[in-house]
């Protein structure tokens, strides 16, 4: 008797506990995604570092054409030195076409901001890869011709540079993509990269002094 009542309990623990633990089981939050999210408050330092350096775009909030807030901004630690790097996406139609917006990626330390990428035309749709190259994570963009593509750390020019479809490695050539619109081979590379003396960060900060952020 003492038996039976024993395999009773553990049949109704059965029927009443586990549809429990599937429903919990349920409940478990989604691995986050590796879409990049570009934020448009609290990044006042990285925006100012940014501009510093990008004295067009401070030509353009002073005209008007360019809010601070179309200034989205993301953080990650790319490369696991404890700093985080810095990707710029500009989403005012003054930087944007057919082929997307303005989007770079930098190094920032101690209020200042040095580019490690091209500055890019592409589409919002950047996420965070699952790969590496030369110790920095990689980054796949889409220059909206539907084909995602992948950039990585080259370390012999010191920036990102893109990465065959057959993953043999980084080839710079890559930089061009077929126009969606116009069918033409346009350049994702809207603007090379270049590294600033401090005398022309200086420069720059004057330059946008009147510029309210």
């Amino acid at each position: 008797m003492t038996r039976s009542k024993t395999l009773f309990a553990a049949l109704l623990a059965t029927v009443f506990f586990s549809p429990l633990a599937f429903a919990l089981e349920g409940t478990a939050p989604e691995p986050q995604s590796n879409q990049i999210v570009f934020q448009n408050t609290g990044v006042d330092a990285e925006r100012k570092a940014y501009l510093d350096i990008n004295p067009d775009v401070t030509e353009a909030m002073a005209a008007g054409t360019v809010k601070p807030e179309d200034i989205g901004i993301a953080t990650r630690d790319l490369n696991k030195d404890g700093k985080d790097e810095v990707l710029v996406y500009v989403r005012s139609s003054f930087f944007c076409g057919t082929l997307g917006c303005r989007f770079s990626i930098n190094e920032f330390s101690d209020g200042s901001m040095n580019p490690l990428s091209d500055i890019l035309t592409v589409h919002e749709n950047i996420t965070y890869a699952d790969t590496e190259h030369n110790g920095y994570q990689d980054i796949v963009i889409d220059p909206g011709n539907g084909k995602p593509l992948v950039w990585a750390y080259d370390s012999s020019m010191s920036k990102y540079n893109p990465v065959g479809e057959d993953g043999k490695g980084i080839d710079p050539s890559l930089q061009y993509q077929g126009n969606p619109v116009t069918g033409e081979s346009a350049p994702i590379i809207d603007k090379p990269a270049g590294r600033q003396t401090q005398e022309q960060r200086d420069k720059n900060q004057e330059s946008d002094s009147d510029v309210k952020f």
